[in-house]
């Protein structure tokens, strides 16, 4: 899973993207999330990202795609929920959250406002989707096996843990949107995934 160090590279490189609009979400796993992302902040609406949201408790991460994934045959409950509220949103602010392994990315759509939260905290990695009061509306993984202090329709809270160390930055030499493309290169190949599918 990435490190706070490489996740605070992250969130800068997804700065950008403050602005871009959610084109299409498609859910290839039951752990992940992509989202087709256009435009950005100083960004022409036509240049695009595919980005990874992970929640796999081994390989959790924010990322982009070089292609699309297919889309589990069946969507589940996540995906479908984000493809109901959030479709067709603005991304109005990415931000670590609490100084953890987490990711705020508020989205501002036709229902209002939410935000999507990647939790990246290994066995307890999860993808919840929060409404405007901070209420956990939907998770990717089963509240039971990540985190059973919080409740569908609880409010959200920060683990209590406390902030991990930094970490080290194996992504150091990758800078700007290469930075993304490393992430996934690197977690692909330990998932034995082509990037090419």
């Amino acid at each position: 899973m990435l490190t706070l160090a490489e996740l605070r590279r992250v969130v800068a490189v997804l700065g950008e993207r403050v602005g871009a609009r959610i084109d299409k979400v498609v859910q290839p796993d039951p752990s992940e999330v992509v989202l087709h992302l256009s435009g950005g902040q100083d960004l022409a609406p036509d240049d695009r990202t595919l980005l990874l949201l992970s929640a796999n408790p081994k390989n959790a991460r924010l990322s982009a795609l070089p292609r699309g994934r297919k889309a589990l045959p069946h969507p589940l409950a996540f995906a479908q929920y984000l493809k109901a509220h959030l479709d067709g949103g603005r991304l109005r602010e990415i931000a670590l959250e609490g100084e953890d392994r987490q990711v705020r990315m508020r989205v501002e759509t036709r229902d209002g406002r939410f935000s999507i939260l990647v939790s990246i905290l290994g066995p307890r990695s999860n993808l919840y989707v929060l409404d405007a009061d901070d209420r956990i509306v939907a998770t990717a993984r089963a509240l039971p096996d990540t985190r059973r202090d919080l409740a569908l329709g609880g409010s959200w809270s920060s683990p209590e843990s406390g902030a991990p160390r930094e970490g080290e930055d194996r992504f150091a030499s990758a800078d700007g949107r290469e930075l993304l493309d490393a992430i996934e290169a690197h977690y692909a190949a330990a998932e034995g995934l082509s990037l090419i599918h």
